[in-house]
Formats: structure tokens, sequence, C-alpha cells
């Protein structure tokens, strides 16, 4: 937006300038004929040192003028292809990230009891993280449900977890959390490495009942873990290219949120809730449009179905402040309204 304003101040001045020098000239002609001055000499020959005096006017003032209306055109002109420069690298680099983005998507393999790849993959892992999430929402709802034991340390520490849980927000928010970190590392490596201590303790519940019960969780940071960073590092180039204007760089973000399909709109969600994906969200409930966070800034999960049933915190509370800042431009969040 800067740059367009600059550009406009140096064409207007330009502009401004010729103009003046035109009005100069006319003024200074028809100051000449009014006054009934003569190039010739008596003799009805031009006269070389008249007419050099007015061609020392027009060149040393009109000249001058016409010179600096030059130089800002001239500024312009440079200024301009090297924004077109720029660009055509940008274009480039981010070019060759969203081919390198679908040829990872590409190489994605899940083994299992079918070998899935390519896209397929992301909604077998959809269901997969949302079987973790019942199973993390039913680990809580055991410890909500346990009976203290007589070791008063151990009362103390149930009681604490039970307070803790006792907060819905605080709840599903950490059922999110352990959820995604469970799915992302399994459940044998995965620590919170949270400065509560209750967020830790309930951890280390859930992962005990997923001992007791079998159900151990196979991790998937090695097939995700690259993708989520290379789509990450391409929407950060894009927000820092401080040379595009913000719907150049939203026309750039749309390419890329183009080749994401539903589930890996889901799956990015998911992510950006979770500990490991928090940059996602990071200044979440901005209302100025370059302030808010990448999902809310380039609205990259546009297309989640509206009938999906999203585990969790819903998109549409989470980005409730910045749905209304859209709806108020006349732009939509979602490309069907979710209520």
């Amino acid at each position: 937006m800067l740059r367009k304003y600059r550009r406009r101040g140096f064409y207007w001045l330009s502009v401004f300038l010729l103009l003046f020098g035109i009005g100069i000239s006319g003024v200074f002609f028809y100051v000449l004929r009014i006054s009934n001055y003569t190039l010739a000499d008596s003799e009805h020959k031009v006269s070389i040192s008249e007419t050099g005096n007015i061609g020392d006017f027009v060149g040393g003032v009109v000249g001058t003028v016409f010179s600096l209306a030059s130089l800002f055109l001239l500024i312009l002109t440079l200024k301009d292809q090297a924004h077109q420069y720029k660009t055509d690298r940008f274009g480039q680099t981010f070019y060759e990230m969203l081919h390198i983005h679908n040829d990872n998507v590409t190489l994605m393999r899940l083994n299992g009891v079918d070998t899935t790849t390519g896209r397929e993959v992301f909604t077998e892992l959809v269901a997969d993280y949302e079987i973790i999430f019942d199973m993390v929402q039913g680990c809580f709802d055991n410890i909500r449900n346990l009976v203290p034991i007589s070791a008063k340390s151990e009362e103390e520490k149930l009681a604490r977890m039970k307070e803790y849980l006792s907060d819905q927000d605080k709840a599903i928010r950490l059922n999110m959390r352990i959820a995604y970190g469970l799915f992302f590392y399994g459940s044998d490596k995965f620590l919170l490495k949270s400065k509560i201590v209750e967020e830790n303790a309930i951890l280390e519940h859930v992962k005990q009942l997923l001992v007791f019960g079998n159900n151990g969780v196979r991790p998937h940071n090695v097939l995700l873990g690259h993708y989520y960073r290379h789509m990450y590092q391409m929407l950060k180039l894009v927000a820092n290219a401080d040379f595009l204007d913000e719907n150049e760089k939203y026309g750039y973000a749309k390419q890329l949120r183009a080749q994401l399909n539903d589930d890996e709109q889901v799956l990015l969600y998911y992510n950006s809730l979770s500990d490991i994906g928090k940059e996602w969200i990071e200044k979440l409930a901005q209302k100025k449009r370059t302030k808010m966070c990448l999902m809310a800034r380039f609205r990259m999960i546009k297309n989640i179905p509206y009938y999906k049933d999203i585990k969790g915190i819903q998109p549409q509370e989470l980005f409730k402040l910045e749905i209304g800042i859209y709806k108020a431009h006349n732009e939509s969040f979602f490309e069907v309204e979710r209520v």
C-alpha cells in the first residue's frame, strides 16, 4: 500500500512539474506578445541576441523544470523495474517451493493393512487423530471419576487434576494438545513439557491408561514434520514480502491453499492448536488484517466442509473476531459458513 502511494506521489509530482513548465512558457510568451516584443532588428532580420535571451530563459527555467520532471519519471520507471524484478524472483521461488510441496505430498505413504499414498493419506491421518482425541477424552473422564486413595500426596495430586479439568475451556484445549502430541510423537516419546504441574500429571495418567488398555499410539512426525515446516516457511515468505501489497500476498497464499484438500485443511487446524504448531495461530484475535495470525490472515482453512464434525474447539469459535472483521468487509472466512 505504501509503495502504491509513493508511486502515485512521484507520478503526480512529475505531471505537476510538466504542467508548471508549460504554464511558465505560456505566461512568458504571453507577456512578450502584449509588450509588443519583437525578435527582429531594424532591417526585419531575426536578432540573434534577442532570440538568445529568450532561449536562455526557456532553457534555464523551463528546461530545468522539465529536467526535474524527467528525473522523477526516471526514478518512477527504475522503481517499477526493481519492483518487477523482485516480484519475478519471488514468484519463481514461490512456485518452486509449491512444486516441492506437491512432490512431498505425492511421496507420502502410510503403511498399514492397506498401503495409502498421496493425498489419501490425510483422510487416514485425520481419522487417527480423532480416535486419539476420543481416547484422551475418555482418560479425562476417568480422572474426573476416580475415587481418592489413602496416600495424602496422591489425594492432593488427584484433587488438583480434577480441579484443572473442571474448567471446560482448559480441559478441551489440553485434550487437543495431548491428542496431537501423541498423534505426532507417539505415546512412548511425547512429553508435554508444560510449566503447569497439573498438565504434566494429567498426561502421565493418560499414558498409563493407554498402556493398561494396550492402546499404544504410533508416531507420525517423520511423515508430517517436513510437510508442515515447508508449508509454514512458504507462508512466512509471503507474509514477509514487503514489496507486495496485501491482495498480492493473499493471491500467492491462495495458490498454496488451493493445493490442500479438505482433510489437509482439517489436519492443519488440529496442528495449529497443538504445542507443535502453535505458531500458526500466533497473534490470535487481531483486528487489523496484516497483524492477524497466518491461519486467519490467509484463511488457510476456508474450505473445511461446513458439515465436518471438528473434535475440540470449533474453528468458528476460535476465529470469531476475525470472522467478524472479514464479514464487515463483505468477505467470507469460510467457503460455506459454519454454525
